[in-house]
């Protein structure tokens, strides 16, 4: 389930995917999504998600992701 998107400079958009608990994005230029280098888990460690609810993007090199049944709010880099 998509729960939030942003789109940043260049046009790739970025989703939080709640069901899979995982960060896709899809590039302007390509016709298919790929995972954001998060370790993508159910789980309640620091580089993992359980079920994220919102994503924004800080205009620079990271994204933060609502980590809803974690209560908190993630920061990760984009690479």
């Amino acid at each position: 389930f998509t729960r939030g998107l942003f789109v940043d400079d260049h046009e790739t958009v970025y989703v939080a995917d709640y069901g899979r608990h995982k960060i896709f994005r899809w590039p302007k230029d390509k016709g298919a999504g790929e995972e954001v280098n998060v370790r993508y888990m159910e789980g309640d460690e620091d580089d993992e998600l359980f079920a994220p609810w919102s994503i924004c993007w800080d205009g620079q090199d990271h994204i933060y992701v609502g980590d809803h049944t974690n209560q908190r709010v993630q920061r990760f880099p984009l690479k």
